[in-house]
């Protein structure tokens, strides 16, 4: 196993072109083919190097060259010179845990290096890095793996941001990998992947990831925001096999650093292609709909003045389906329990959105014209689901644990008016027997949502 790699520097481009290639290759299939393998196993992500796309990559260095197995820095210039091809400009930011403020290093081919607080890199802690080179860089990394148990101190105050670091050699999904910490969690994302409690009643979590199966990997990094100061290392739950989300081709927009996930409650009757979100006409974010989704997200990157609204667009890919720009809709109120009709301002700021396309008019039903039932409870073998509707209407069936993770979607489809019966035997969704405690279903049905608990023995 090579153990160490080049270092590229402006002066490398006086190499001949096909050494370059040759080396570049090497590096390649020697460092990193295996470990663009959401599969890997741990003696193969232990020895790895970094993968960055063109554009933004939000990432972490889970093996550096520190003097012990505890979380020793590395001089941050020293460790970026060694990206292969080397870019002629980078910026890489971070943010020190309990700062008010982020951090910077950087580097451009006239001026060469330049550093604002960011000194030096940590595995514990994620970091954002752009480069201006249009293929692939590597970045090898060698020395030791901080343990799985390593604690991590998260802040609450508003004014900082958590950027943590995941350093376990598999694959999870975010869930999982942040269960201890959920009863103190606002949120956390990813690059492409974002974790929110979508529970009408803030007293009832319902933690939601979307996409479904994504996974956070090895190499990659969270933001996430607690509601106190505590400490975390990361749950080691299972490894997973997961997907990412997919780039729209119709609509375009320029990634920035940080963006606000905006969750879309879809009109099934309806559904596009891909949205798109707007503010003064300028594509912010968009995202391609899946056939089977009633809830899809936008990444969107909130730029414009405080008091501009935030469009939506469908795309509905044939030209005997006007595109429609969306400019009402509705906005969930957690605190009031309601989905107020309004527009979203750039100002607000907020962690994130829940956004209905679903028109709420007299035919819709309301809290009150849903109603549920479930019996045994506590449930042992099996239990029935009682639905009680005043109109037909589609519904889904959702089932979480104590902490709001989705467990399993017993069903999903149309009901009639009247009373409806549906058996469920107490297992998840890969056919795992739950385990003994409190969960949760939750009724969704057009504009209202019911939740039940029950006692699984």
């Amino acid at each position: 196993m090579i153990n160490q790699c080049f270092a590229f520097t402006k002066h490398s481009y006086v190499i001949d072109l096909l050494h370059l290639i040759y080396l570049g290759l090497t590096l390649c299939l020697i460092l990193c083919f295996p470990f663009n393998n959401k599969s890997q196993d741990y003696e193969k992500s232990n020895e790895s190097c970094l993968i960055l796309k063109t554009g933004y990559n939000w990432v972490s260095y889970p093996r550096l060259q520190r003097i012990d197995e505890g979380d020793d820095p590395v001089d941050a210039q020293s460790f970026l010179s060694n990206m292969y091809p080397f870019p002629s400009s980078l910026q890489q930011d971070g943010w020190e845990p309990g700062a008010f403020s982020g951090q910077h290093i950087r580097y451009d081919y006239e001026h060469g290096w330049s550093n604002d607080g960011l000194t030096d890199i940590y595995s514990s802690r994620g970091y954002k890095i752009l480069t201006d080179n249009t293929g692939f860089t590597y970045v090898p990394m060698s020395g030791t793996v901080l343990p799985a148990d390593h604690e991590i101190a998260l802040y609450s105050d508003p004014d900082t941001e958590n950027w943590v670091g995941y350093y376990l050699p598999y694959p999870q999904s975010p869930l999982d990998a942040l269960l201890d910490i959920l009863p103190d969690m606002e949120i956390a994302k990813g690059y492409d992947w974002s974790v929110v409690d979508m529970g009408m009643n803030p007293t009832i979590p319902l933690w939601v990831v979307f996409p479904e199966d994504a996974t956070i990997n090895y190499g990659e990094m969270a933001v996430i925001t607690t509601t106190t100061d505590r400490s975390f290392h990361w749950n080691q739950v299972q490894k997973a096999e997961g997907g990412s989300l997919t780039d729209p081709e119709y609509y375009s927009y320029s990634e920035e650093p940080d963006y606000t996930p905006v969750f879309i409650e879809l009109d099934t009757a309806n559904r596009p292609v891909e949205i798109g979100a707007f503010v003064n006409d300028t594509c912010i974010g968009a995202t391609v709909v899946v056939a089977t989704d009633t809830l899809t997200m936008i990444r969107c990157y909130m730029i414009g003045e405080e008091n501009d609204s935030l469009e939506f667009e469908t795309y509905y890919g044939t030209k005997s389906s006007q595109n429609k720009r969306i400019n009402d809709y509705y906005v969930l109120n957690r605190e009031k329990h309601l989905k107020e009709q309004r527009a979203i301002r750039i100002g607000e700021a907020k962690s994130h959105y829940l956004v209905s396309f679903k028109q709420i008019n007299n035919s819709i039903l309301v809290d009150e014209d849903l109603q549920i039932e479930f019996y045994p409870n506590p449930v042992h073998e099996s239990g029935n689901i009682e639905i009680t509707l005043n109109t037909e209407t589609q519904i889904s069936i959702e089932i979480f644990d104590r902490l709001g993770r989705l467990i399993t979607k017993p069903f999903t489809g149309y009901l009639t008016k009247g009373v409806h019966t549906i058996n469920w035997e107490p297992f998840d969704g890969q056919g795992n027997k739950l385990i003994q405690g409190l969960y949760i279903i939750r009724v969704n049905a057009d504009g209202a949502t019911t939740n039940k608990k029950i006692i699984v023995k």
